[in-house]
């Protein structure tokens, strides 16, 4: 058969792609013809990689690498971009993205597309395919999100459009009988196929990280919220214990004050986007999910197919069907703030239990792998197609788009904390006046060390660079810290592969940074340089410089810095201090160095203090390097 998957963009980061994605793979293994039309181009290149065998065509490409038949700025496309969708459902969320240029194109394409099967992945696209598709085609209704999320509006366009097309699909089974109760006229045409996912080559988590990690947009539905105010608990309790939230959305900011708020400092990072997030679950002891509602839980599959247990709102309508209550994950109340800590504060306690829910969890990810859902929904076009061929249409004129061969996707693997290797050979190491660096076949080794100063390397392929794919530093994330000269963390920035060099004698490496009354108290180890000085604390206008005593065991200290005497000094200006350790090889800044964050200022932020009208906060620098700063009190 030939498939095509009408969809809004392949460019974003959002489940629905994936998923989209997947499918497209999997049926394409089983033999078929596999295309994708994305309605919107915005970006050169996706952040998802793109199965070469799968074309996919933009209509509406705003991008330099356009086709003509594509291209949205010409004179006449801006004209018709400027004149409201004549077919684009109100209700829907992304109305105001459709104008009457996507409408030209989207018929343009129905009318000239030869497929047998045509799968729409949004209800504004399902309705395009009701009125403009051929019928001589299978018209498939894919529902990613779920009814309860969709407006008066937009289900009375359902209502009125939808019996025009031959299945709706939906990826919960709970979804499925809503639909049918709502629309009867559908009832017969309602499907239940779940999403899949990819099985990645991570191996699966060892499950002793003491790290809990959850995913997704962080938006209020999800209930972030909720899960910093019980991990504040959980984390009272288990204070060894630490959280990370990957995703990105319009409520990061209230969630960074709320983690302030909650005085959790450095035990929540906040991960931003990450793309693919195998190796960060294989990270993870336990996942976690606080949402609302989910269409489907690919977050959650995602974790259990690494072997992660998870703790799931028993939300409808995914996570039910994707947990078993005590079998393979915990099931929690919608909204319950101490059924989540219990939870969480379960599976610490009780490894036996996370060891066999992790077990049981890798088997149910298994259900949910690429092929056994291919051929669910092959088993549905065949039926659906009994019917007979119809007629073939005149071919369109849109062109698949090649944005994703101008730039090579490059994974990386991490040894330690010096050495990586690449999946392509021959790559350069760029810098801003610094001369390109060559790596030697594969390995960033010693060798290409002398090369590098401090600072962030972009990593190129001849002049260009690479795309970030897969980046496997879990040994960062587990691995002791040593006395090395050089060390080395690669990260992603937006899509590019970039790697962190640090190049120091030694590194005050701080692991703990928690405030105790008005003392700011900090304790480490001093890796690569003789111990035994004293803390300096420099103001960065160089004016003022303070020394407080270190208590050393070894190549560890402690120290207390006294935030009420960088209060008194406070004249009225923001000021900021740089704290270093005083040794025979000179003052050695403290900072956070080894791991598998290269930039922590990002992620990690500390509360502040208030004292008098002061406000005293620690923060990580540019550089990973701690340093404190001092401003009026609001």
């Amino acid at each position: 058969m030939k498939i095509t998957f009408l969809t809004h963009s392949v460019d974003g980061v959002g489940g629905t792609i994936r998923a989209i994605l997947n499918t497209a793979t999997a049926l394409t293994d089983l033999g078929h013809d596999v295309e994708i039309a994305a309605v919107f181009r915005r970006h050169a290149e996706t952040r998802f990689p793109l199965d070469p065998r799968v074309p996919v065509y933009p209509l509406v490409d705003h991008t330099p690498q356009a086709c003509p038949a594509a291209a949205a700025d010409t004179w006449r496309a801006r004209r018709a971009a400027r004149a409201p969708s004549d077919h684009h459902p109100s209700g829907d969320t992304r109305s105001h993205l459709f104008h009457r240029l996507a409408d030209r194109r989207l018929t343009r394409f129905l009318r000239g597309c030869d497929a047998d099967v045509i799968v729409g992945t949004r209800p504004g696209l399902n309705v395009y395919i009701a009125r403009l598709a051929p019928t001589s085609m299978i018209r498939v209704a894919q529902e990613h999100l779920y009814l309860g999320h969709h407006s008066p509006q937009l289900r009375r366009a359902i209502a009125a459009e939808y019996p025009g097309l031959d299945a709706v699909v939906t990826v919960s089974a709970a979804d499925a009988e809503e639909y049918r109760a709502a629309f009867p006229r559908l009832a017969d045409r309602v499907r239940f196929i779940p999403n899949s996912i990819q099985p990645p080559p991570t191996p699966v988590s060892a499950g002793d990280s003491r790290l809990i990690v959850a995913a997704g947009r962080l938006e209020s539905g999800k209930r972030f919220d909720l899960l910093l105010r019980a991990f504040a608990e959980v984390h009272r309790r288990h204070p060894d214990w630490r959280l990370r939230i990957y995703g990105h959305g319009r409520r990061a900011d209230r969630l960074r004050a709320l983690t302030d708020r909650l005085r959790l400092g450095d035990a929540v990072s906040f991960m931003g986007v990450r793309a693919p997030l195998d190796t960060e679950w294989a990270k993870a002891a336990i996942a976690v999910s606080t949402s609302r509602r989910e269409s489907f839980g690919l977050t959650l599959v995602e974790a259990m197919d690494r072997g992660v247990p998870v703790v799931s709102t028993d939300c409808p309508h995914g996570p039910p069907e994707i947990v078993t209550d005590e079998l393979n994950g915990l099931l929690t109340p919608v909204d319950d703030e101490a059924g989540v800590v219990k939870a969480l504060c379960r599976l610490i306690e009780e490894p036996e239990l996370r060891e066999k829910l992790a077990r049981a969890a890798i088997g149910t990810a298994a259900r949910y792998h690429p092929r056994p859902i291919a051929e669910r929904h092959v088993e549905l076009f065949s039926r659906l197609r009994a019917r007979g061929p119809g007629r073939r249409p005149r071919p369109h004129r849109f062109a698949p788009h090649a944005g994703d061969s101008a730039r090579p996707v490059v994974e990386v693997d991490c040894v330690d904390f010096g050495r990586l290797s690449f999946s392509l050979p021959g790559l350069a190491l760029h810098r801003p006046c610094s001369p390109a660096v060559t790596v030697a076949g594969t390995v960033l080794d010693a060798a290409a060390h002398t090369a590098l100063v401090e600072g962030e390397w972009t990593v190129h392929d001849g002049d260009r660079p690479v795309r970030a794919g897969r980046i496997d530093d879990r040994v960062l994330f587990t691995g002791e810290a040593g006395p090395v000269p050089v060390v080395v963390v690669p990260f992603a920035d937006d899509d590019r592969l970039c790697l962190r060099v640090w190049r120091r004698t030694g590194y005050a490496e701080v692991a703990a940074v928690n405030w105790d009354g008005p003392r700011l108290s900090l304790s480490g180890r001093l890796l690569g340089a003789p111990g035994g000085g004293d803390l300096e604390l420099t103001s960065q206008d160089a004016t003022d410089t303070r020394t407080v005593p270190v208590e050393w065991d070894g190549d560890g200290f402690r120290v207390d810095v006294p935030g009420r005497e960088l209060a008194k000094a406070f004249t009225g200006e923001p000021r900021d201090w740089d704290l270093s350790l005083t040794t025979s090889e000179g003052r050695i800044r403290l900072g956070r160095f080894f791991g598998d964050i290269a930039r922590r200022a990002d992620a990690q932020r500390f509360p502040a203090t208030g004292m008098g009208d002061a406000s005293v906060r620690p923060y990580f620098t540019a550089d990973n390097e701690l340093s404190i700063r001092v401003t009026a009190r609001p």
